[in-house]
């Protein structure tokens, strides 16, 4: 199965700075879960590419994923994200109290 994460708002709480930025450990968990269970997990963010592949080097998930453009790629099976938006066959809005 082909899954997408998002990075701000779904594996970080964005605070616009990058030393105040929190993990949100749950869907780290998730993904860290799905891609060793062997799903192909891909990770996106509106920032770009260099920016997902920092975040997900600073949260040690570099090897479990595949980074890609967030938008103009071929739809997942699930995309995980916090903005109601149509990247995957199943959309899931993650919205964290």
């Amino acid at each position: 199965m082909k899954i997408l994460f998002d990075v701000d708002g779904t594996l970080i709480r964005w605070n616009g700075d990058a030393d105040k930025d929190q993990p949100i450990s749950e869907m780290v968990n998730l993904l860290i879960t799905l891609a060793r269970a062997g799903h192909d997990v891909y990770v996106a963010s509106s920032g770009g590419e260099r920016y997902a592949a920092a975040w997900c080097s600073r949260l040690m998930i570099r090897d479990l994923v595949t980074i890609v453009p967030k938008f103009g790629r071929e739809p997942v099976d699930i995309a995980f994200d916090d903005l109601e938006l149509d990247l995957g066959t199943v959309n899931c809005r993650v919205r964290m109290a």
